[in-house]
């Protein structure tokens, strides 16, 4: 044997068991036992006794690095759990790791399970669609018709955004004879919401006899951005609106909660502003085509005369004077057209004021507007109005309206003598 050989120091070996149970024991130590892990769920599957397996997957922002943890969650929490998983679900994994020997592979082993980011935000609209549509907030039946030929427009948007010049661009270049009101907003961020809902209000309140239809607007954008025109105060500023709401949020693709409840969605804000300016643009194109066909008419007219006659000195002559007629007939019938036009604008909105005032007078004489005046209305038992005081008896039990509520009595006094001149005595 050679002396050197005892100099040999020889390495220190571990078995793989060894290795990968104390792998385990740091794995399964305190400091991997209360952990809450973000990420994507990707390859869910339910196993044959009901446990469910995924992935819990990250991509990397500067690059295109993927890391995944592999999680589990066991069938007893499963059942307990509060959402519904799928791929794609962005979410929050509390767990804590675990590692299995045969397989080598380590896993967080999951007992409840959070949305987190947009998918947060997808399971509120969800649940405010959801709500909404039960109460009948989508209802067509509910939704007020947009006029077809409307005058005055409210635009409810950003008066930074790019949404508001391409609406008021569209409107100009289609009918520039239509007067804007714009209600500048917030359109992203925590005060947006309210601000949407305030100015919506306003203009009922102070614009109902003025504006024809509202656009609400604003352009495309992440979940996030849009979720101003998904929140529940939104919703109901819109279903209040006496006066039409068209919807204009985001891109086509793009759906909102205020979509849902306006009375009409366009796909985009300039979609919002073709919308209220095609009636005007299909009567415009009708008067444009009745000219064409009426000018055509003539030239034809013209063209066979012209065949008819030998064009002599005199004839061409004729045929002059004739062509000068006919173009100031041309320019006659121009004139007409635009004052045709105008004219009927004008009685749209002579018609639309009188409308106005006839709806105010009706509104003066109401049964609400009367009880605010102090006046009242009393039932019987059965529900009918009592007028006349041979129709009541003693100790009988009777129900008073007033403006704002009612009140119940019994009758323990009749006198058929006329109150005023009762007082009077």
């Amino acid at each position: 044997m050679n002396i050197n050989d005892q100099n040999i120091i020889e390495p220190d070996i571990i078995t793989v068991k060894e290795l990968t149970l104390k792998i385990k024991s740091i794995l399964e130590s305190s400091e991997f036992f209360d952990l809450n892990v973000s990420g994507e769920i990707s390859n869910c599957s339910f196993s044959q006794s009901g446990h469910f397996y995924f992935n819990l997957k990250e991509v990397g922002v500067e690059s295109s690095d993927q890391y995944i943890l592999k999680g589990i969650i066991w069938n007893s929490n499963f059942n307990r759990l509060k959402i519904n998983i799928k791929d794609g679900d962005k979410v929050v994994c509390h767990g804590k790791l675990s590692l299995y020997p045969p397989s080598g592979e380590y896993r967080l082993i999951v007992d409840n399970v959070s949305l987190s980011g947009e998918g947060l935000f997808w399971k509120r609209f969800l649940e405010l669609k959801d709500k909404l549509f039960r109460e009948g907030l989508f209802e067509a039946q509910r939704k007020k018709p947009i006029p077809e030929y409307p005058c005055a427009i409210g635009i409810i948007t950003s008066e930074k955004g790019a949404a508001l010049h391409d609406i008021i661009n569209t409107i100009k270049t289609r009918a520039g004879y239509m007067d804007l009101y714009i209600f500048p907003v917030l359109v992203q961020g925590d005060q947006a919401a309210s601000m949407i809902a305030s100015a919506i209000q306003f203009a009922n309140k102070n614009y109902s006899q003025t504006l024809d239809v509202l656009i609400l607007a604003r352009g495309g954008g992440s979940l996030e951005d849009l979720w101003p025109f998904n929140e529940e105060i939104v919703a109901r500023a819109i279903a209040d609106s006496k006066i039409p709401i068209i919807s204009g949020v985001g891109h086509e693709t793009d759906f909102t909660i205020a979509d849902f409840v306006a009375d009409f969605r366009a796909p985009t804000p300039t979609g919002a502003a073709t919308t209220v300016t095609q009636g005007g643009m299909n009567a415009k194109s009708a008067v444009i085509n009745s000219r064409n066909r009426l000018l055509s008419d003539m030239a034809r007219v013209l063209s066979r005369y012209k065949e008819r006659v030998s064009l002599t000195f005199f004839q061409k002559r004729a045929i002059n004077i004739i062509q000068s007629k006919i173009d100031n007939k041309k320019i006659t019938l121009d004139n007409f057209l635009n004052r045709l036009q105008r004219q009927s604008i004008s009685l749209f909105k002579d018609r639309k004021s009188r409308l106005e005032s006839v709806t105010r007078l009706l509104n003066t004489l109401s049964v609400e507007n009367i009880l605010k005046k102090g006046y009242s209305i009393t039932l019987s038992e059965d529900g009918k109005i009592i007028s006349d005081i041979n129709k009541i008896f003693l100790h009988q039990n009777v129900r008073t309206i007033i403006s704002n509520g009612y009140f119940e009595s019994t009758i323990d006094k009749i006198s058929k003598d006329d109150y005023f001149d009762a007082d009077k005595k």
